[in-house]
């Protein structure tokens, strides 16, 4: 179910590019000119095991998702088309990423604010694997994990 504050967009990484040349000679008294270039490159949507865009969404109550291979994963519903609109409503992986590892092989992870799982993703933006903590560490409330 919705809630106000929440947006129902699909999880992306932004990829930007950053330049920076030292100006090793410039002072307090005589600064260098702009020496630093942020120029955005591209931007990678972030999709479920099935393919399935993620959500900025925060996640429901009760109730997970199931895929083989996956542990219980987070399922956030939203109504309608999910932006206000009619539509018949549906089901997403929430993702509030809060930090990115790069590997080597291309993929990348990203840990979670909702889960708090750790997702593994490959270099189109699909879910391959995800971590999640042990029991210890998931969020419980009213007897329900969270």
């Amino acid at each position: 179910m919705e809630r106000s504050g929440n947006c129902n967009t699909q999880t992306r990484i932004h990829k930007f590019s950053i330049s920076l040349q030292i100006v090793p000679n410039a002072t307090v008294a005589s600064p260098s000119a702009p020496n630093s270039k942020l120029t955005y490159v591209d931007t990678l949507l972030l999709s479920g095991p099935d393919g399935t865009p993620c959500t900025g969404l925060d996640p429901d109550a009760v109730g997970h998702a199931s895929f083989r291979g996956f542990p219980d994963l987070p399922i956030a519903t939203y109504t309608g088309d999910g932006f206000g609109s009619a539509g018949p409503g549906g089901k997403r992986i929430p993702v509030d990423g809060e930090g990115l590892v790069l590997g080597s092989d291309g993929s990348f992870w990203v840990s979670d604010e909702y889960g708090p799982y750790v997702y593994q993703f490959n270099k189109d933006g699909k879910m391959v694997d995800a971590i999640r903590p042990p029991n210890a560490f998931i969020p419980i409330r009213n007897s329900s994990e969270r």
